[in-house]
């Protein structure tokens, strides 16, 4: 990765604590790493820091990611070709192909997860702010 004047901020957003502390572990090598357990949490997070991208699963508890989805194409766009999906469903709702962002599907190699936020800031780099 090239030396640039601070890290990209990552917001992690998954219900489970264990998953959200190992996600937030292994991209802590590369990236500035917070983290949100619920939609509320996350779009709480989003509204008052600055973030660069976001790894979110799809269900988050009693919601999912088309929560905080739909809140950063309305209120925040520049980050809407910056999200990772975190799924375990195959068949996930065909809606999301509209949408210009990566899906990985659990378990996910933490390696795999690495590399995918790299490279999402590789394919963006023209569009970062």
């Amino acid at each position: 990765m090239s030396a640039q004047a601070r890290l990209k901020t990552v917001l992690v957003v998954d219900d489970n604590p264990t998953l959200v502390e190992l996600f937030a572990e292994v991209l802590n090598e590369l990236f500035y790493v917070k983290v949100a357990n619920s939609a509320v949490e996350a779009i709480t997070k989003l509204s008052s820091d600055s973030i660069d991208a976001v790894v979110c699963d799809y269900h988050l508890g009693t919601q999912n990611a088309e929560v905080v989805i739909d809140w950063i194409n309305e209120q925040q766009p520049r980050l809407a070709k910056k999200i990772i999906l975190l799924t375990g469903e195959i068949g996930l709702d065909p809606n999301f192909s509209k949408n210009n962002f990566s899906v990985l599907y659990k378990p996910v190699e933490m390696e795999e997860l690495l590399i995918a936020v790299e490279s999402l800031f590789e394919r963006n780099q023209g569009l970062m702010e």
